[in-house]
């Protein structure tokens, strides 16, 4: 889990702020479009070995830091997705332990992987 810090959160919400909303909303559109891009090409040179993996390694976490700054843009210019998320977030997350009857160990898991972005 990736944690951005306070700081930097501020200065990701002053980005928003210097722009409209529509560029926000538009600019993450384009910005998750190419951490798909970037995941296909990833997931060809990790799986079928096609392509260079560290470079394409490299390309997928520049692209989905991307995607994390502007999902941090659309949840300030847009407050109430914020609470909206979380709701979906916890209801997939629920339905995917479920469906697959998968058990959370003790303590949880991954929380020893959490990094702090500041």
């Amino acid at each position: 889990m990736i944690k951005i810090s306070t700081a930097k959160c501020d200065q990701i919400a002053a980005i928003a702020d210097h722009f409209s909303t529509a560029h926000v909303l538009r600019r993450a559109g384009e910005e998750f479009s190419e951490a798909t891009t970037a995941l296909i090409h990833y997931t060809r040179a990790a799986v079928d070995f096609e392509g260079d993996l560290p470079t394409r390694k490299v390309e997928l976490a520049g692209e989905l830091a991307d995607t994390l700054i502007m999902l941090e843009q659309l949840l300030h210019v847009v407050p109430d997705l914020q609470r909206l998320v979380t709701v979906q977030v916890a209801h997939k997350v629920n339905r995917t332990l479920k469906r697959y009857d998968i058990e959370v160990p003790a303590g949880g898991a991954g929380r020893d992987a959490a990094k702090e972005i500041d």
